[in-house]
């Protein structure tokens, strides 16, 4: 038979806990909501609510969208994308943009 030595925690307490994955999950999808937040801040208005950054890996930035009329304006705004991303101090340098579809995707926030 198993006895538990520590007292319960709160769901909370489990949530923010530096030992696991699920604090570094929720770490990771933070920082892909603060990072779609930024690069949408560059795209015109009628965009924001069909993309999402959904990696940043060396200097490639994936971006996905829920339709390809809109992955299809995203490619051609990357150039310019690309060049005000290079502004963002808290940004590595991104050279290169990769554009996604998924028509299941569900907005993060």
């Amino acid at each position: 038979m198993t006895t538990i030595t520590s007292r319960p925690r709160s769901i909370s307490q489990i949530l923010h806990s530096r030992k696991g994955g699920l604090s570094d999950l929720i770490a990771g999808a933070s920082a892909r909501i603060e990072l779609t937040q930024l690069v949408t801040k560059y795209l015109p208005m009628a965009m924001h609510s069909h993309c999402w950054v959904t990696t940043i890996n060396d200097s490639e930035l994936t971006i996905v969208t829920d339709s390809p009329a809109w992955a299809s304006k995203l490619r051609y705004l990357s150039r310019d994308l690309i060049n005000k991303l290079k502004q963002e101090p808290s940004l590595p340098t991104i050279s290169f943009i990769k554009v996604k579809v998924s028509p299941n995707i569900v907005e993060a926030s």
